[in-house]
């Protein structure tokens, strides 16, 4: 959560500073495509705050998560001077649940593959457009839908049953950038968003009342951007 909130500070920090730059294109343009691929951390975000369940100790439950890959398609669609950033995006991640809960005779480990198909509805400030139509560093404030599907891969000792929902959504927040231009008009660059979103993943730490559990991530990864 602090690395998803300095992401959000960094990129808003960008964008009030980008308000004020000059030198931007009136001519009109036309809707750009790319893909892109990455690594990401994050999916289940679980609740961390045992004590305020009184029934649970406060090391009761701990949650590690690796990092994971993430590939999409973009197509930015021009809306007067920016653009509607809009796709569908596929993460994967392997989430580690660790139980040493005694008093709810809960010991062991559980190993969870997260599997979610997104897609986001941004609205894309582009800046510097002397040379990028679509500028030469876009600042991306939306939606995001998420279609999650989670597998236990592993489950060693005691731990609680879970159940998920499919379907979530929250805010995002992000960068991209093509700054290098090949000879055949392609661009390549980097993308980095950060998100915040409804809860996906519920079980005896992860109750449906609580406000911590939700789902969150950090991607970032390499953008292949097609000349016009």
């Amino acid at each position: 959560m602090k690395l998803i909130k300095t992401g959000i500070l960094i990129v808003s920090t960008i964008l009030i500073a980008a308000c004020s730059s000059t030198k931007i294109s009136q001519e009109k343009w036309q809707p750009a495509y790319r893909i892109q691929g990455g690594i990401n951390k994050g999916g289940i975000a679980e609740n961390t705050h045992f004590d305020e369940m009184e029934e649970t100790p406060v090391d009761a439950y701990s949650g590690a998560t690796n990092l994971g890959a993430n590939a999409g398609a973009r197509v930015l669609l021009p809306l007067g001077k920016n653009a509607i950033e809009t796709g569908a995006d596929i993460m994967y991640n392997r989430q580690k649940f660790t139980y040493q809960d005694g008093l709810n005779q809960f010991n062991g480990e559980k190993t969870l593959n997260v599997y979610q198909i997104m897609v986001p509805l941004v609205y894309s400030f582009g800046i510097y457009r002397k040379f990028h139509q679509e500028g030469l560093i876009q600042l991306k404030l939306g939606y995001t839908g998420q279609l999650s599907f989670i597998q236990e891969a592993k489950n060693t000792g005691t731990s609680p049953e879970f159940s998920y929902n499919k379907y979530s959504g929250g805010f995002t927040i992000g960068l991209s950038s093509t700054p290098v231009t090949l000879k055949n008009g392609n661009k390549i660059g980097f993308y980095f968003d950060v998100y915040r979103g409804g809860q996906i993943y519920k079980d005896f730490y992860n109750k449906a009342e609580m406000e911590e559990p939700g789902s969150s991530f950090f991607k970032t990864g390499l953008i292949f951007h097609f000349g016009q």
